[in-house]
């Protein structure tokens, strides 16, 4: 099979078709350069992915914005703090979030939703809201797709289901839960006012945007949710999403980083043509064979876990080579390193596991 240009490589995969090798992409995040020596420390992640020899994977911003007329989002950042404080008629709430030096990120230590009262002041905030084209970053995000040309796959990110978002972003996972059982006719009310922006935004975005993928970051994981809840809350909306972006035209694609086991069966059935940061025990708790037996059509975006990551090449290796072993063919398989790479492993070991992928023969 003649050989395939990085860009090619990923969307066969995707697709379920032919690939003359199986992609592979270490996910490097801000934080990996600065943990590195000299002289990978002073280099872009782009300039890292070079060096390994990776099939690239872009992380491309909707180009659209919020458009609101009674509320408002204000967000007032420092070096070590970010605070957001959501204004509407009803009231104010704010989030708290502090930045981590060794992620490189914000973290909420503060979250907006405390009481049943808050409930109602943030679905009149996501009432209020509407989305429209946000033209230069349109045009910036077409620039940067014709730079990376065929070196890369770019994926256009859209947002998060209302279930997680509220589970990570507005209530808290212990509040989030206690308020769901003790006022889950608000909490659905909720949902189901949130559903509805993410909705106009995801067709905004499917009519306009020039990306690859189109993705829900969801961090879906039974460490969060249950599959009761995950089928009740959000498989509905999930759905929904990938009717829009299928019917456009657009894979669809679902971050998805935690525990999957339990929700294997259901995810079999939603619209999604990958699954990305799919993870290995013990981080996660699949591994290729049980995606492949429940989900066979979906493409498996990842097959190893961070704790992998810290060990030798050979044993890396080892593990990816027997969980491809056992698998009937090679079909919608991507190696990465799942959730984002631990800074501890070395663009060396990285680029010495690569440098195998590329010599393993996948089975059509």
């Amino acid at each position: 099979m003649s050989e395939m240009t990085s860009r090619q490589r990923w969307l066969a995969a995707i697709d379920g078709k032919p690939v003359d090798r199986l992609p592979f992409w270490p996910k490097l995040d801000a934080a990996y350069p600065r943990a590195q020596v000299a002289p990978f420390n002073t280099m872009t992640n782009r300039q890292i992915h070079d060096y390994i020899g990776s099939d690239k994977h872009e992380w491309l911003r909707a180009p659209v914005r919020a458009v609101r007329r009674d509320c408002a989002l204000d967000v007032d950042q420092t070096k070590h703090e970010r605070v957001s404080t959501f204004r509407t008629p009803l009231g104010e709430l704010r989030r708290v979030e502090k930045w981590d030096i060794a992620s490189q990120s914000f973290h909420p230590v503060e979250f907006p939703i405390k009481s049943a009262e808050d409930i109602a002041v943030m679905t009149a905030f996501y009432a209020d809201e509407d989305w429209e084209l946000d033209q230069d970053k349109l045009t910036e995000q077409k620039a940067d797709i014709a730079a990376l040309g065929e070196t890369a796959v770019t994926a256009c990110t859209i947002g998060q289901s209302p279930l997680m978002h509220w589970v990570e972003w507005d209530a808290g996972i212990l509040n989030a839960h206690l308020l769901l059982a003790d006022q889950e006719p608000a909490v659905s009310a909720l949902f189901a006012t949130l559903s509805a922006s993410l909705l106009k935004k995801t067709r905004l975005v499917a009519d306009q945007a020039v990306g690859d993928l189109y993705y829900y970051i969801e961090n879906t994981s039974t460490s969060l949710i249950s599959p009761w809840q995950y089928i009740k809350h959000c498989q509905g909306f999930i759905t929904a999403v990938g009717e829009i972006l299928g019917s456009r035209g657009k894979r669809f694609a679902l971050h998805m980083c935690g525990t999957l086991y339990d929700l294997l069966p259901t995810l079999a059935d939603v619209p999604a043509v990958a699954f990305e940061a799919y993870s290995s025990p013990p981080v996660g708790n699949t591994r290729y064979i049980d995606g492949k037996t429940t989900c066979p059509n979906k493409c498996l975006i990842g097959g190893t876990n961070a704790t992998l990551w810290m060990q030798s090449p050979q044993e890396i290796v080892q593990e990816i080579e027997h969980d491809l072993s056992v698998l009937p063919d090679h079909r919608h398989k991507n190696v990465t390193s799942a959730g984002v790479m631990p800074p501890i492993c070395p663009p060396d070991v990285i680029r010495e596991v690569c440098s195998w992928v590329k010599t393993y023969s996948p089975r059509a």
